[in-house]
């Protein structure tokens, strides 16, 4: 499974892309906080961050980056 972690109006279309790409399903998560619940909760294979929620929110991403376990980070920019 993939987390998507975006506020981004087009997060669901995204997270379908993703699954139409991939054939893995994807969780979408609107903030860090809720972000943070789904790794604790659960295994992902890839965690995608969106750079629009990098700078604000460092020590969020920090936090993040330690609960990932296996997963693989990927930082995309949605804005292009």
């Amino acid at each position: 499974m993939i987390l998507l972690i975006t506020n981004s109006s087009h997060g669901r279309e995204c997270a379908t892309a993703l699954l139409a790409a991939t054939h893995t399903k994807s969780e979408l998560a609107p903030d860090m906080r809720t972000a943070l619940a789904r790794l604790r909760e659960q295994e992902f294979t890839a965690v995608i961050f969106d750079e629009s929620l990098l700078e604000p929110s460092a020590k969020s991403i920090d936090m993040l980056i330690r609960h990932i376990g296996r997963a693989v980070p990927i930082f995309v920019n949605l804005a292009v």
